[in-house]
């Protein structure tokens, strides 16, 4: 090779790929182990991936291995999977999900350390308490508008890269960008925030300098299979996961086929190794921790859904038959064979469903704030009062006005002209129309309380300025809470309206009875899930639940 050849090569390694796109630099990693190219993509998205892990994990060391394990499962995937969207997009979800790996994995430590029941969770503060909903939130939106707040919020892209990453107009960017913080901000306000808090939950967070240069020589070696540590046993861990997720998406397709069209034809190979297409009919179909699993009850055949590394998934054989179709005779089935179908569980978050955001109608200064978060107020209390000096000074003159104009209206035995009488009436009801309006005024500068409730939110301060749709108290009932979570497709139709059901609130495990009020009517194709809620009936005389707290729903069977 010639020397310029390998100057060229050599200076080519060792500048960092700055002007290319993601997909690219994930491309030369996939074929030449490129370091330099990952090293790139981990200072791209490294602050993003690690603000996601610590919001989770709530403390740095935890979330270091958390954010170098979702690069390391990037570096696994990079040559199978096709990432759609934005390689951020998708980082955002790993990393959301190996940090719940993680915390997972460290209460379950804890449990046994300590074998004792654990205490519900208390948030130390305001910020920490957003963190536990803040990417469970952004997760639940749909992609489009997911991909637009990853890169421009999380990652603090402008409006034109985000628009060259996404191939979308920079009109769209900021239409979508617009669309998901609202619909963000009404999804966080029914947990007790609002778009404030989301924009000072996704601040930019220092990543450690050495981060980058040593998740870039972990992924070159996690893929040869050369380094073991922590996040290399957390990444394999998620992968395994993902894989086992698509496997069991296969195998349910494979069913729904079965079920369908009565067999499948060329499953695979037959159990002589020879190639041939194979009939299957009367197939059943199991999912497994691992996978999926076909059975042929006839002949015996067992048959499991594998997926190589970077391949599609295949039907492999894992046991011959024990005895030829012709002789084969199905052992009888008793009536009660079939056992019974486990209780259906699912995960979520409790939610407040009855708050109030009382805003000021008029503009002004704040002069007195009566209540303080965490007050019981009852509806018509005065929450916050602004300055109602001019206020009070324009009924005063209204009211002098309308005196006068009455003073001037002459008896009605008086001979005048009967223009100047109606002139001098007229007077009069503009002067009483001013009054009114004076009051309103006044009444405006006056923010009430709307409901009975617990004030969870105040914003505003003596001495700050507002304005009609600014800062805002916000009011809730507390024992009003519904459990809302993401079912499975799969357990979609053991679940309706009207159903009864246990919400299971916290890692204590206190118990409250529920009956599901709603549930999406479409899935969400990105998760193939579908949104159940649930109300919690608090019994009289007992403490509610925090809003916000992880519950679990155990529904009843129908």
């Amino acid at each position: 090779m010639p020397q310029a050849e390998r100057l060229r090569r050599t200076v080519h390694l060792l500048t960092p790929p700055v002007d290319e796109p993601d997909t690219l630099l994930l491309a030369r990693f996939a074929r030449t182990r490129d370091e330099p190219a990952f090293a790139e993509l981990v200072r791209r998205h490294g602050p993003m991936v690690f603000a996601v892990c610590r919001r989770v994990l709530g403390q740095d060391q935890d979330a270091e291995d958390a954010c170098q394990a979702a690069f390391l499962v990037l570096a696994r995937r990079a040559g199978a999977v096709c990432i759609r969207g934005s390689v951020g997009d998708w980082l955002h979800g790993v990393a959301r999900r190996t940090a719940l790996a993680v915390r997972r994995a460290a209460t379950r430590r804890r449990a046994r350390e300590a074998r004792v029941v654990l205490p519900s969770p208390v948030p130390t503060d305001d910020l920490v308490e957003l963190w536990g909903v803040l990417d469970e939130e952004l997760a639940r939106l749909p992609e489009a508008y997911r991909a637009v707040l990853v890169l421009a919020d999380l990652e603090g892209k402008d409006r034109r890269q985000v628009a060259a990453e996404l191939g979308i107009p920079e009109g769209t960017v900021a239409s979508r960008q617009a669309r998901a913080r609202d619909l963000l901000a009404r999804r966080l306000s029914r947990r007790g925030w609002g778009l404030p808090g989301y924009l000072a939950g996704v601040a930019p967070v220092a990543v450690p300098a050495t981060l980058g240069a040593a998740t870039a020589r972990r992924a070159a070696g996690f893929v040869s299979g050369a380094t073991v540590g922590n996040p290399e046993t957390l990444a394999r861990g998620v992968v395994a996961a993902m894989t086992r997720k698509k496997l069991v998406l296969a195998a349910v397709a494979v069913a729904a086929v079965v079920t369908i069209g009565g067999g499948l034809t060329g499953l695979a190979a037959g159990p002589d190794g020879g190639p041939g297409a194979r009939e299957a009919k009367g197939y059943s179909v199991a999912t497994t921790g691992s996978g999926a699993v076909l059975l042929d009850p006839a002949t015996g055949e067992t048959w499991i859904l594998s997926q190589p590394p970077g391949g599609e998934p295949a039907w492999v054989p894992v046991r011959k038959p024990t005895r030829s179709v012709e002789t084969a005779k199905p052992a009888p089935k008793p009536a009660d064979a079939r056992p019974a179908a486990p209780p259906l569980e699912v995960t979520g978050n409790l939610t407040l469903t009855r708050s109030f955001r009382v805003t000021p109608r008029t503009a002004g200064v704040v002069a007195r704030v009566h209540v303080r978060a965490g007050d019981e107020v009852k509806a018509g209390t005065l929450l916050v009062g602004l300055d109602d000096t001019d206020a009070r000074l324009g009924l005063e003159a209204a009211e002098a006005a309308a005196s006068v104009a009455e003073a001037k209206t002459p008896p009605g035995n008086a001979a005048i002209p009967e223009m100047m009488v109606r002139q001098r009436e007229a007077e009069v009801r503009r002067a009483r129309v001013e009054i009114a309006r004076a009051k309103a005024a006044l009444d405006a500068t006056r923010l009430l309380a709307p409901a009975d409730g617990t004030v969870i939110q105040m914003t505003v301060a003596p001495g700050d300025a507002v304005g009609p749709g600014g800062p805002a108290v916000v009011i809730a009932s507390l024992r009003d809470l519904e459990a809302a979570a993401q079912l499975a497709e799969a357990g979609v139709g053991r679940v309706t309206v009207g159903q009864t059901c246990v919400v299971r609130v916290g890692a204590a495990g206190k118990e409250y009875p529920g009956v599901v009020t709603g549930m999406s009517a479409v899935l969400d194709p990105t998760t193939a899930t579908a949104t159940v809620r649930a109300k919690v009936l608090v019994p009289d005389g007992q403490p509610a639940p925090r809003a916000g707290s992880f519950a679990t729903l155990r529904f009843n069977e129908k």
